[in-house]
């Protein structure tokens, strides 16, 4: 069968279908590459057009195409065209690709804004965070300034009232030194020389009313004495003692009596009732010339029907006989005598006398003309500062009848104090 021609337009169709598809992979090719040969380009797409099969016949009941005279030449591709259309594909890629360099380098650029971006934060992030640990580190230093001054300053302090104490102690050190002494006691086993009794550290110390209270001091300072020592004498000092209770005062004699150490009882001021029975019962008894010593019968008041009433004046009877009988013994007289005394002396029974006439009369062993208070170691508050050697005396106020507190059963007082209201100086009991 003869092939018919096709026309010349179909022709060029088909040569510009194949340099399309003959190109394609040289357009991917050259967007892989950043430049692109357009003559190249051009002279393949011809290439591909003149090696091109021809066409094959068309279908069956297809328009034939004008048939191309025998012996005529065929038809040459339009060169030119393939040529434009190559140059505006290539203006459209080389347009393509502008843009995506265009969107490339704006990302760049978008990317670098961010990272400047980001280097500023950060540099300013860093130099805020500089500026922070420097103004930390400033305050730091300002407050360790502050707290070695304040140290410094507290140490200056305290410094100073350190000195200014030292220098208080060391004036109180020489004040208590000078109303203190040091130096040991000399004990001697004879107190009493030359008309000086010369009084240790072995002091006891009796003034005011004996109650139960001050007999426990005396008593237990008799012993305590006797276990330091028993052989060197240990002194009872009375200043000033109106008596006071029988019972108790009968306790100290009954201490007296019992102590292997010998007990020598002075007396400085006053001296009465039982604390006169203490004087006159001492194997050792002295007084200042001017103290005054006073012997008298107990009196009391009681109530009671007449045999209570009888009871309680044979208590008492006996409780005179008990005290009276050894000062009778010591003195050289009776009962009697010494009762008959009292009241020719005086119309209330109340014989007192000087320190010279009693040791005349033998109520005292020894008038003294001077005591060497050696055991007196402390002065004014040194005594509590630095304490002292003997338990010194405290003055004692006069008491009245009525100020002397209740008695025990069977005990009565024995003590010279002054009037009461509507009553009379004297004792009073308690028998039961």
């Amino acid at each position: 069968m003869t092939a018919c021609r096709r026309p010349l337009a179909a022709t060029f169709a088909l040569l510009t279908a194949a340099a399309l598809t003959a190109t394609a992979p040289a357009a991917a090719e050259a967007a892989r590459e950043p430049t692109t040969d357009t003559s190249a380009t051009v002279a393949a797409a011809a290439t591909m057009a003149a090696a091109a099969p021809a066409p094959a016949s068309p279908p069956a009941g297809a328009t034939a195409a004008v048939p191309r005279p025998e012996g005529a030449p065929a038809a040459e591709p339009d060169l030119a065209e393939i040529e434009r259309r190559t140059k505006r594909l290539d203006a459209e890629y080389q347009l393509r690709l502008k843009e995506r360099e265009l969107g490339l380098a704006e990302l760049e650029l978008e990317r670098r804004t961010l990272t400047a971006h980001a280097a500023v934060e950060e540099a300013r992030g860093a130099a805020e965070r500089a500026a922070a640990a420097s103004e930390l580190a400033r305050l730091t230093l300002e407050r360790s300034c502050a707290e070695q001054e304040s140290a410094v300053a507290r140490l200056r302090r305290e410094g100073e009232l350190a000195e200014a104490r030292h220098a208080l102690e060391v004036a109180e050190a020489r004040r208590l030194a000078d109303a203190t002494v040091t130096s040991s006691v000399q004990y001697r086993a004879e107190p009493f020389v030359d008309g000086v009794l010369h009084v240790s550290d072995r002091r006891i110390p009796l003034n005011g009313v004996i109650d139960d209270a001050l007999a426990d001091r005396v008593t237990d300072a008799i012993a305590f004495f006797n276990n330091r020592s028993r052989e060197l004498p240990i002194f009872l000092v009375i200043d000033s003692s109106p008596g006071g209770s029988v019972m108790a005062g009968t306790r100290i004699v009954r201490a007296m009596q019992s102590s292997e150490a010998p007990v020598h009882v002075l007396v400085k001021s006053y001296a009465a009732s039982m604390a006169a029975v203490l004087v006159t019962t001492a194997d050792h008894s002295y007084a200042y010339p001017n103290a005054i010593l006073l012997h008298h019968q107990l009196w009391a008041m009681t109530t009671g029907n007449i045999r209570q009433t009888e009871r309680n004046l044979a208590m008492m009877q006996e409780w005179d006989r008990r005290l009276v009988e050894p000062i009778c013994a010591k003195i050289g007289m009776t009962q009697e005598q010494f009762v008959a005394a009292m009241y020719a002396h005086d119309p209330d029974g109340d014989w007192s006398e000087f320190a010279d006439e009693a040791a005349r009369l033998g109520w005292v062993g020894h008038v003294v003309k001077d005591v060497r208070e050696e055991g007196v170691s402390a002065l004014g508050d040194a005594r509590e500062q630095v304490g002292t050697r003997v338990s010194l005396t405290r003055p004692t106020a006069a008491i009245s009848i009525d100020d002397l507190p209740p008695l025990g059963p069977f005990d009565a007082w024995f003590v010279h104090a002054p009037r009461a209201a509507g009553g009379r100086e004297g004792g009073k009991s308690n028998p039961q």
